[in-house]
């Protein structure tokens, strides 16, 4: 039971991760690396998955199926949404 734990906390934050920079690099253009908002969109990118990694050993194994398969289903919409 632990190691399917801490394997669904790895792709729920893996997932989390790579769906946030996909949206960031789509969204917003390099020229503005110096903006406030991207500023924040690379501190969100980079803490929230910390925090759900190291706060996902506390989440019911309810909560980390669902986060899971939604991170999941996100990421594979956004690569068939370009």
């Amino acid at each position: 039971m632990a190691v399917l734990t801490v394997l669904m906390i790895l792709a729920m934050t893996a997932s989390q991760f790579i769906t946030q920079r996909r949206i960031i690099a789509r969204s917003m253009p390099e020229e503005t690396s110096d903006n406030p908002l991207m500023r924040q969109q690379k501190m969100i990118l980079y803490v929230l998955p910390l925090i759900f990694g190291v706060g996902g050993i506390l989440f019911p194994i309810g909560v980390l199926i669902y986060w899971t398969t939604t991170n999941l289903w996100t990421l594979a919409q956004q690569f068939f949404i370009k």
